[in-house]
């Protein structure tokens, strides 16, 4: 389920698919006699396509799409002021293409010195992105985008011109990640990169000390391994290979700051969504678990970084 932000005159709201008041959309499925690429990077990228009914909202005359992986940590309004050069750009982050694991699935260009977040520094980098290379296109790594967030003016002539393309492109059998790989096919050359704070990949904390900072931080991406799926034990070790204790804790502080405000039927329908708490001997065995891993202690954000600066 994602979750959209949307504005109409001065007027901002959220909007929720699985909010009651919401519209009803249908999953969207790619049913082309062709097979679907099987080297994508997650079964669950299948039913992302559903995210393109986004650009439906045709009432509204601005939309900020969040995907509903993402927590925001401070106020982002901001985003709407910007301006694109036509109502039919939209305005995204950068795909990070650092691949500091070696995932066997990422394309083999995806490495630290093709991504466009590495030549940035920090302060610099709260405001400005790196420019997209006039004339770049897919698969230059940096014209690929992420489709966490992005801004757009939705239309009925730019909601057919998106389904005309789903219904005809011959590419949509080789996208890894279906719906972004899409946006960045649709909006070649028409979309506008936003600094790294809107749209915060988590594995950007380790592999981008050269701009992250906690603090500044404004949504926060959950890629990979999601932290409701799992407590974070005693020990801080949490995530994706264990380096995600930190960020993880801070959506379990947001989510038991909300679940203290609410007092009614939705807490039955949540509290099934998330992992159990932790008593004294679950927290022993996780612990144990995570150091039979060889999962590392936590160490302080940028200990023996030499590119922080």
């Amino acid at each position: 389920m994602e979750i959209f932000v949307k504005k109409l005159g001065n007027q901002l709201q959220t909007f929720s698919s699985s909010a009651n008041s919401c519209e009803n959309y249908e999953v969207i499925h790619y049913q082309k006699d062709v097979e679907l690429k099987k080297s994508k990077a997650a079964d669950r990228f299948e039913d992302t396509w559903t995210k393109l009914r986004a650009f439906e909202l045709t009432s509204y005359q601005s939309c900020v799409f969040v995907d509903a992986d993402i927590t925001i940590y401070k106020n982002m309004d901001e985003i709407f002021d910007l301006i694109l050069p036509a109502n039919d750009w939209i305005a995204a982050n950068h795909s990070c293409v650092c691949n500091l694991d070696h995932d066997s699935w990422a394309p083999e260009e995806w490495k630290r010195e093709n991504c466009a977040y590495t030549p940035l520094r920090h302060p610099a980098a709260l405001e400005k992105a790196t420019p997209i290379p006039l004339g770049a296109a897919p698969p230059d790594t940096y014209a690929l985008l992420n489709g966490g967030v992005f801004l757009y003016h939705p239309s009925e002539m730019l909601w057919k011109a998106i389904h005309d393309h789903f219904l005809t492109s011959p590419e949509l059998s080789t996208f890894q990640f279906p719906d972004q790989d899409f946006l960045a096919s649709v909006f070649c050359g028409r979309w506008r990169p936003l600094p790294w704070k809107y749209n915060a990949l988590k594995t950007m904390r380790q592999w981008h000390t050269n701009i992250w900072r906690d603090e500044e931080v404004k949504a926060l991406h959950y890629i990979v391994d999601k932290p409701w799926m799992k407590r974070v034990a005693s020990d801080g070790i949490g995530g994706h290979l264990g380096r995600d204790g930190e960020t993880h804790t801070w959506w379990w502080n947001v989510w038991h700051e909300w679940r203290s405000q609410r007092a009614d039927e939705l807490l039955s329908i949540v509290d099934e969504l998330v992992a159990d708490p932790l008593d004294e001997n679950a927290d022993k065995r996780q612990c144990e678990e995570n150091k039979s891993k060889g999962f590392p202690t936590p160490i302080p954000l940028g200990a023996g970084e030499a590119d922080r600066r």
